[in-house]
């Protein structure tokens, strides 16, 4: 019913680490953050933790049920319990989810997927710049900041609008054009075959890391004065770093480089 990860200093084991902290850091969110949250909040950050470890374990069906049953049950709930308006967030979660359930097997080749290994490559690539485009772009705001020097948070309940400093503007825009370089780099390499000198996908990958990790700190040192204050929004920086970058290396370059 499930399999242990065999605990070892290897590419394998450090992306299934990086899936896992993907998936607590976003139960720590959920709950509220350790400052309480109502009775939703507890079931989906149950619901969610349940789904981690289950992909950790390498449960049949984990990914299924991470990616389409869970969405399901938190959209039934939230309309049920009158949150009609907050129910379009299940739609977000397949993408949001699912993405990062199925690319780190993906990457490993899982027989279970049932697919061929010219299959198995193409939709990896897929799969992975949506995953980028969606979080770096539609998630993370980071245009915002780069472009206009300001972003909005949403709380659930009010909008609060920040503008960060010259220097975290410019921090912004390069992460900007690390990104935009790292996804088309990644698709000019791992999609299309072509040759970049010595580039290889997961060194666009490692753009894509560095990207949420100067990300993660602009937001931190404007929300709170120093990144050091919100050690979760770290773990979430290596957490997706660790994906970005593992998940080509192994796809690419083979489970044991």
């Amino acid at each position: 019913m499930y399999k242990m990860p065999e605990i070892e200093f290897t590419a394998k084991f450090l992306l299934k680490l990086a899936q896992l902290g993907f998936f607590a850091t976003f139960v720590y969110w959920t709950v509220g953050g350790g400052t309480g949250g109502d009775a939703t909040d507890f079931m989906m950050g149950a619901l969610l933790t349940a789904g981690a470890l289950s992909l950790f374990l390498s449960v049949p069906n984990a990914r299924m049920a991470v990616t389409f049953a869970l969405p399901v049950i938190v959209g039934v709930t939230m309309i049920a319990t009158g949150q009609t308006e907050d129910a379009i967030w299940a739609l977000f979660m397949v993408p949001m989810f699912g993405i990062p359930a199925y690319l780190p097997d993906m990457a490993l080749g899982e027989p279970s997927l049932g697919l061929d290994d010219a299959t198995m490559t193409q939709r990896l690539g897929i799969f992975y710049i949506i995953f980028a485009i969606f979080f770096i772009f539609m998630m993370m705001g980071i245009t915002d900041i780069a472009l206009d020097g300001e972003f909005t948070e949403d709380d659930g309940e009010d909008q609060v609008k920040y503008v960060v400093e010259s220097t975290e503007q410019t921090l912004s825009q390069i992460a900007l054009a690390m990104a935009v370089i790292g996804i088309v780099g990644f698709a000019m390499t791992a999609m299309m075959g072509m040759e970049m000198g010595p580039a290889r996908p997961w060194h666009f990958g490692v753009l894509l890391a560095g990207c949420m990790a100067i990300g993660s700190y602009v937001f931190e040192v404007t929300m709170t004065g120093g990144i050091t204050e919100n050690p979760v929004e770290m773990l979430w920086a290596l957490s997706i770093g660790g994906i970005f970058t593992l998940v080509p290396c192994i796809a690419y370059e083979g489970a044991d480089s």
